[in-house]
């Protein structure tokens, strides 16, 4: 039960940052519907547009989510986390650690693939 309550808060968190509307989607132009789907935690890797692996990457900068090598920041991440809710359980710590270790062909790339690693964490706990 702990789990679960932490990693929905994990996937509502992921989905209220990428739902912000700042400037990333007029940067990237990012169509409604491929927001929609990743919002919605329905997007896969072979399904996702260029486009759309650089909304990521910039709504993760501008969270202050990844450092200036590309490297999530775990901690500012956490910091958030905790605030709405209980402690992280250790089933999420892995989780993080584990998809931020992922690297792509660039930046856009990788941060699509975290992506797609935490939301798949949360399905397959």
């Amino acid at each position: 039960m702990r789990t679960d309550l932490t990693l929905i808060l994990l996937l509502s968190f992921l989905s209220r940052i990428l739902a912000i509307k700042l400037d990333c989607e007029y940067a990237f132009g990012t169509p409604w519907q491929e927001r929609w789907d990743l919002e919605s935690g329905n997007i896969s890797y072979s399904n996702a547009t260029d486009l759309l692996k650089c909304y990521i990457w910039c709504k993760l900068n501008e969270f202050d989510f990844v450092d200036s090598f590309g490297e999530l920041r775990l901690d500012n991440i956490k910091a958030v986390l905790v605030k709405g809710g209980p402690k992280l359980s250790d089933e999420l710590d892995r989780a993080l650690d584990k998809c931020s270790q992922i690297e792509g062909a660039n930046d856009c790339d990788t941060a699509l693939l975290m992506y797609v690693c935490l939301v798949d964490a949360g399905r397959n706990r």
